[in-house]
């Protein structure tokens, strides 16, 4: 690319091709996963710093740590001498929450961990699903975005505070706070569809996350028997080979409780 292509391209042009590219890159699921809250600041992006932002800051550890290096390659074939940064969105009086370039960094905590809220996701109001997933998961209770994200946060925050140790209630809350399931639904009899699939999530994580036995966890889940956790572990696995995206979800789950596992070792982050 020559100078003059160079200087022709405006920021926000950058920025698409960046993320067009960077999506090719890694793939759409994974951009999906990571990039879907980032926004180009435009008022930090001088053709010196490029600032880009995003939702929480899980996302703005993770994106650091994985694909930094990556969007910094892209984007100085456009602007060789712009450096990158990303930092957590912008509160309503313009103060950032947290920037991993800030100098006390090391110094910052997770001081407001969010609480384990048992009964209802606050996005969802108590609903078990919202609007479900387009396609093949349409038909199988989804968790709204932004109540996942939180769950997430929720997550890294948690292991965190344990050491990166998972534990099956975590794997509980963690369906609770994405699904807006009510806890005392989760370990009942209830079997309506939007109760029972995240009831086996959780237990398929449970099992797949932490070395607790299949009695041990059906305690957990109500007082159930570990032929009751087998039936909820293989329901899963069945529906993951009959349907790739359902499939794709859960194994995203799983990638991303191993993923704060190592991430909750390195990095210290600021609850907003």
């Amino acid at each position: 690319m020559t100078n003059a292509n160079i200087v022709s391209v405006s920021v926000n042009e950058i920025w698409d091709r960046v993320r067009a590219r960077l999506k090719a890159t890694i793939g759409p699921e994974k951009y999906n996963s990571w990039f879907t809250s980032a926004q180009l600041e435009e008022t930090h992006s001088n053709g010196v710093t490029a600032t880009v932002s995003v939702a929480t800051p899980f996302l703005v550890n993770w994106i650091n740590n994985t694909y930094h290096s990556v969007i910094q390659e892209l984007w100085q074939e456009y602007q060789p001498e712009t450096k990158v940064r990303v930092v957590l969105r912008k509160r309503t009086n313009g103060e950032k929450i947290f920037d991993p370039e800030a100098p006390d960094n090391n110094k910052r905590k997770a001081t407001s961990v969010p609480k384990d809220r048992t009964r209802k996701s606050p996005t969802s109001k108590g609903k078990a699903t919202t609007k479900p997933a387009s396609g093949k998961l349409s038909k199988i209770p989804s968790p709204d975005s932004s109540a996942l994200e939180e769950a997430k946060l929720m997550v890294l925050y948690r292991l965190t505070s344990t050491e990166g140790v998972i534990k099956v209630e975590l794997c509980r809350a963690f369906v609770i706070r994405a699904y807006g399931v009510d806890y005392d639904k989760l370990v009942s009899d209830c079997v309506k569809w939007s109760v029972t699939i995240p009831r086996h999530i959780a237990i398929y994580l449970a099992k797949k996350l932490t070395p607790r036995s299949l009695a041990e966890i059906g305690g957990l889940f109500g007082g159930r028997d570990h032929t009751t956790v087998v039936n909820s572990i293989k329901r899963i696995e069945t529906l993951c080979v009959r349907n790739p995206e359902f499939n794709d979800l859960i194994s995203s789950y799983i990638d991303h409780f191993e993923a704060c596992v190592e991430l909750s070792k390195r990095s210290i982050v600021e609850a907003p």
